[in-house]
């Protein structure tokens, strides 16, 4: 019976396609298995510190086996779990992430009207740093699809795109 009391962690296929996915409980059990697909990272976040980060394989979460993870312990739980948020953020290539949109109004040296600039694109994304992306973006954005994630992209570029655009104007590039 002690086989059936474990518990295993992983993304779930319907998410499995994700960049972020947050796993819905905060407390873990102490033993459990974590499964992290080859193309995933976790990473573990206490009091908005990142605590640990794991790469691809199986785990059994234990102080003992990873270290950083005994300062979670709850005495609440009789220390059998850890209080974390546990994400899991996909490492492979996104391709065909759209941008695009208006940049400035500028004007035209000939006739002197004023025409609206606007960019569009794609770009493939790659998260190299999921601690990172976890903590710069999920504090202020809602990481349950992939449209939060790369519409934030998409704004960098647009806006990385106007500062080049001004500065070109200015300098007379």
């Amino acid at each position: 019976m002690a086989f059936l009391s474990r518990e295993f962690i992983a993304v779930p296929d319907e998410n499995k396609r994700q960049i972020l996915f947050k796993f819905p409980d905060h407390e873990i059990r102490r033993g459990s298995q974590l499964i992290i697909e080859p193309d995933m990272q976790a990473v573990f976040i206490n009091a908005g510190q990142i605590v640990t980060t794991l790469g691809p394989g199986k785990h059994k979460l234990t102080e003992g086996d990873i270290p950083a993870l005994g300062i979670l312990i709850d005495a609440a739980t009789g220390g059998n779990a850890f209080k974390t948020e546990l994400f899991f953020c996909g490492t492979h290539e996104y391709v065909g992430q759209k941008f695009g949109g208006r940049i400035d109004d500028i004007q035209d040296p000939q006739s002197q009207l004023l025409v609206g600039m606007r960019v569009f694109g794609d770009y493939s994304l790659i998260v190299t740093d999921p601690s990172t992306l976890i903590l710069q973006l999920t504090g202020t954005v809602d990481c349950a699809d992939n449209g939060a994630v790369t519409g934030w992209f998409s704004d960098q570029l647009l806006k990385s795109m106007r500062k080049l655009i001004a500065k070109q104007v200015m300098t007379g590039a």
